[in-house]
């Protein structure tokens, strides 16, 4: 006959145990005998006095806090339930206290309404714009594009069957609106001022170039771009390509990445005074992208900007404020053109950072 299966716990006796001898059961701690289950907030050391008063309103208790003992009134309610102790925080049983959870801590969030916060577009379109200056040469008017003699006829007919070439090389696309959207002429001169492009200007790192709002990486920046900038016969040039969000320190200013000038008009670059060298751009990790900016600046006679020349390398020595450095020469100059780019962190950053002797960033 074969014998009945047995547990391999039913051998097993702990000393001290509450249950006969031999019992197929392992040792577990001891429950307490009574529950007063009232939610885990009921608990929570900020809740003790509370929990005397749940006792004394709604069980009938006699609470007596200075020795923190539970007692009934009623001899029934006596004879039912024994008389119930709290010992500080809660009943000092590890079984028990591993089944009370804990309080959640959130932090303070700063709740927005969106009925309050958000305006309408009728709302929107009350508030009262900006009064801006122009502070650029007059406007040049666009002249329109000559179209091929075969075209010029049925123009209409070609644009409905998408048939209609235009030469892009040729079409001056310049937008206000999107140098306001990212704030480049309020960051630049700080104040409600504005100007439009009436002289061509190219920057470009080879097929890489700045426009308006484009993005570029941080690696195509490695090398001297070259820039071409329209003739306007006699005067003089200077341009400032700058970092309107890679300034690091606590002093207020932009990045300079490229100062020159009195280029005279028509010449190169090489023919004008080289006040700040160029360096790479720098947009840090993690700090998304930062607007890359060329301004363009034109006068008639010769500008001494040598007290701007950097005394060393060092990032913090390229930081100065442009729109304070046009104001002192508001009566020369005169900002003629403006593109911008968005850059952002690449490996080439930390390797360019490297050399100059940054290594925290």
């Amino acid at each position: 006959m074969k014998r009945a299966f047995r547990s391999v716990y039913a051998d097993i006796y702990v000393k001290d145990a509450h249950r006969v001898r031999g019992t197929p059961r392992v040792a577990r701690p001891w429950r307490p005998k009574v529950i007063a289950w009232a939610g885990p907030a009921a608990f929570y050391r900020n809740r003790l006095n509370d929990l005397f008063q749940i006792y004394s309103t709604k069980l009938s208790y006699v609470v007596d806090p200075s020795n923190r003992w539970i007692k009934m009134q009623s001899l029934r309610e006596c004879e039912s339930f024994p008389p119930m102790k709290i010992c500080g925080f809660y009943e000092p049983n590890a079984w028990y206290k591993a089944r009370i959870a804990k309080p959640v801590l959130y932090p303070k969030m700063h709740v927005i309404d969106a009925d309050n916060h958000l305006l309408s577009l009728k709302e929107r379109l009350a508030v009262p714009k900006t009064e801006r200056y122009d502070i650029g040469f007059k406007k040049k008017s666009i002249l329109p594009i000559p179209l091929q003699p075969s075209e010029s006829k049925n123009v209409l007919k070609l644009s409905r069957k998408v048939q209609l070439t235009i030469n892009l090389k040729e079409v001056e696309h310049w937008q206000l609106s999107i140098f306001h959207h990212y704030r480049i002429f309020d960051d630049i001169f700080h104040t409600n001022v504005f100007f439009h492009n009436t002289q061509n200007m190219q920057l470009k790192w080879g097929s890489t170039g700045l426009y308006q709002g484009n993005l570029i990486d941080a690696v195509d920046t490695s090398n001297k771009p070259d820039i071409w900038i329209q003739s306007l016969n006699g005067g003089f040039n200077s341009f400032v390509l700058l970092n309107l969000d890679g300034n690091p320190y606590n002093c207020g200013g932009e990045v300079v990445h490229w100062l020159v000038a009195n280029i005279p008009d028509g010449k190169s670059v090489s023919d004008g005074t080289e006040i700040v060298p160029y360096f790479q751009m720098v947009p840090f990790r993690g700090t998304g992208y930062h607007r890359i900016a060329c301004l363009l600046l034109r006068h008639n006679e010769i500008v001494n900007l040598t007290s701007r020349k950097p005394n060393s390398p060092a990032l913090i020595d390229r930081i100065f404020n442009v729109g304070q450095l046009y104001k002192k020469f508001e009566k020369q100059w005169t900002p003629s053109a403006l593109s911008f780019a968005q850059a952002s962190w690449d490996v080439s950053v930390n390797e360019a950072l490297h050399r100059i002797g940054l290594l925290q960033f």
